[in-house]
């Protein structure tokens, strides 16, 4: 039987505490030394109306690797680019896109890879106006990557995506536009809480090229680096995320992801990005 999803609050197993050490320089000491003068940038910045326990901060201090002043601009660029964008994130719950995930546009791997890290999955080629709009996609996305970060295992280690483009078609680039591109790239690069350690593109279509100009000119060359192309090729991919956490379609060993478990997490958690969305908004008042 496949695995069922679980949202893991815990603490992270103990080799990934290790390679935590290793990777974002996380021990006792730092963790509460960073914590310390997160906490103190804050009430010394005077413009910022946040929670400050140890459980929030460290959601902005694990992707910064410990370092404060970083962690606070990372708040602040997390906020401004909710409030920038206020049209698409108050129209964000689980309810408000069932379509696109009752149509398994977007899941969540319940198995980690071989890294530790969540592995999301985004069927953009499935994708069509009576699933939602494209800003339902990524409302989808978003609320995916919010219960990512809320796991201290996926804050150390991160999240990978595997972007599954079957199916893509001009009426698709059509919907595109460089104001989406950007406001999708501006969330990796640094606009919100996670690591986002590579991004996997398969079964893309000839056309394809016309989609990756559109998000090309907004991508760093770090982000450009963690780009990765397969095409149809499920070896490929499997040599960077493990066939146990993908499913038979991917040539993997689930046999289907655990998608009504997902959508039950989102309803069960969706106080979280609520409660993200009021701190944002509440900067502007």
């Amino acid at each position: 039987m496949d695995p069922k999803h679980t949202l893991e609050l815990g603490p992270a197993a103990p080799e990934l505490q290790l390679r935590a050490a290793l990777e974002i320089r996380e021990s006792d000491q730092v963790r509460e030394a960073a914590l310390a003068e997160l906490r103190a940038l804050i009430e010394q910045d005077g413009s910022l109306d946040c929670r400050t326990d140890d459980e929030y901060l460290i959601r902005f201090l694990r992707p910064t690797k410990f370092y404060p002043e970083s962690a606070l601009k990372m708040i602040k660029d997390y906020f401004g680019h909710i409030t920038k964008h206020a049209d698409v994130y108050s129209k964000i719950g689980p309810s408000q896109q069932a379509k696109i995930f009752d149509n398994d546009l977007v899941s969540v791997s319940p198995v980690r890879d071989q890294f530790g890290r969540r592995v999301t999955i985004m069927k953009f080629g499935a994708w069509s106006s009576k699933m939602g709009t494209m800003d339902d996609l990524y409302g989808a996305t978003v609320q995916c990557a919010e219960l990512g970060a809320s796991e201290p295992a996926t804050q150390m280690m991160g999240g990978v995506a595997v972007l599954d483009m079957k199916g893509t078609s001009l009426r698709h680039v059509a919907n595109l536009s460089p104001s989406y591109a950007k406001k999708t790239v501006d969330l990796l690069q640094g606009n919100f809480p996670m690591r986002f350690k590579a991004f996997h593109i398969i079964n893309q279509p000839r056309l394809f090229d016309l989609v990756f100009a559109i998000f090309k000119p907004f991508l760093s060359s770090k982000l450009k680096s963690r780009i990765h192309f397969h095409g149809n090729d499920m070896k490929s991919l499997q040599n960077h995320v493990s066939p146990a956490c993908l499913t038979k379609e991917y040539k993997g060993q689930l046999t289907h992801f655990d998608q009504e478990g997902l959508i039950d997490l989102l309803h069960d958690n969706e106080h979280i990005y609520k409660g993200i969305r009021q701190y944002a908004f509440e900067q502007q008042s």
